[in-house]
C-alpha cells in the first residue's frame, strides 16, 4: 500500500508540473498574440493615415483661388483698401519740432 501512495503522489506532481507548464506556455503565447495584433492595429492605422494624405494631395486649388480673385474689381494689391492711404498720413516729419 505504501508504493501506490508514492505512486499516486508522482503522478499528481507530474500532473501539477505539467499544468504549470502549459498554463506558462498559454500565457506567453497570449501575450505574444496581443503583441501581434498591436503591431497590425499600428500598421493598418498608419496605412490610413497614408491614404488619407494621399487622397488630399499637396496641389493648390486654382480653381478656387481664380474664382475668389475674380470679384469684380480684379483684385487689388493695396494693403489699405481700394481707397489707399490719405494724404495726412503720407506726410513724414511734417509739423514736428524738429524738422
Amino acid at each position: 500500500m505504501g508504493i501506490e501512495l508514492v505512486i499516486g503522489a508522482a503522478v499528481a506532481a507530474a500532473a501539477a508540473g505539467a499544468s504549470i507548464y502549459s498554463a506558462n506556455k498559454q500565457a506567453s503565447a497570449q501575450r505574444d498574440a496581443a503583441r501581434q495584433a498591436e503591431r497590425q492595429s499600428q500598421q493598418a492605422a498608419e496605412q490610413a493615415r497614408q491614404e488619407q494624405r494621399r487622397q488630399n494631395g499637396n496641389a493648390a486649388d486654382i480653381g478656387g483661388i481664380l474664382a475668389q480673385n475674380s470679384g469684380g474689381a480684379g483684385g487689388g494689391t493695396l494693403l489699405t483698401g481700394a481707397g489707399g492711404v490719405s494724404n495726412d498720413r503720407l506726410n513724414l516729419g511734417g509739423g514736428s519740432t524738429l524738422g
